[in-house]
């Protein structure tokens, strides 16, 4: 699993919200996902952004453990510049 540990990346507020995830049981794995929506504040600059988790578990001696997390963004855009609905390191249409 891939940590950042760059600390000039992390923010220094933030909400996450998360809905309820779905979830498929085959055997001793599992696979799920479960949507969020995130605030937060980096350097001082406000940003929104949503996306999802892809999940797997695996059940090891009767108890479940994540095996690995992934992450989608949906958009992740400044506060300033309202909702882009772009992906992240995608620059908006000149107009």
């Amino acid at each position: 699993m891939l940590i950042s540990t760059d600390k000039e990346t992390h923010a220094e507020r933030f909400w996450h919200f998360c809905t309820n995830g779905t979830i498929d049981i085959q055997g001793d794995t599992a696979t799920g996902r479960i949507s969020m929506y995130y605030i937060s504040i980096t350097k001082g600059v406000s940003y929104v952004s949503a996306g999802h988790y892809d999940d797997v578990v695996v059940r090891v001696d009767g108890a479940w453990k994540f095996k690995s997390r992934a992450i989608t963004f949906y958009f992740y855009s400044k506060e300033s510049e309202g909702f882009t609905g772009l992906p992240p390191g995608t620059l908006p249409p000149k107009p």
